[in-house]
């Protein structure tokens, strides 16, 4: 994880989809700075009733505030019983074992 204050970090966040896809994309140093679009972006695809693909190979840091985010999503679909779908940087899976985030079993459920 980057030490830094969190209004340091920024983030790119986008969406794609399809038909039977709701694709978030994070790229850059996530922290509490891009939380709020994460958010919304998350809210639209979960609510959208489309498999969830979450594209964070692009991620170069991340704070506990966007893996806090990222887990909701996660339980959210996955109590709603779409699919999940986990693209992660090497950095993002680092940050989900310091964290912890890895051994939850929505993580492990929906990651590929």
């Amino acid at each position: 994880m980057l030490a830094v204050k969190p209004n340091e970090i920024e983030a790119s966040a986008a969406v794609d989809h399809d038909a039977a896809r709701w694709i978030v994309r994070l790229e850059g140093e996530a922290g509490l700075g891009s939380a709020a679009e994460l958010k919304r972006l998350l809210l639209e695809g979960v609510s959208s009733g489309r498999s969830l693909v979450l594209d964070l190979k692009n991620v170069e840091a991340v704070d506990i505030s966007i893996l806090q985010l990222l887990w909701a999503a996660v339980r959210e679909a996955t109590l709603s019983g779409s699919t999940i779908e986990l693209r992660a940087s090497e950095a993002m899976a680092a940050a989900m074992r310091e964290s912890g985030f890895d051994r939850l079993p929505e993580w492990s459920a929906g990651r590929h």
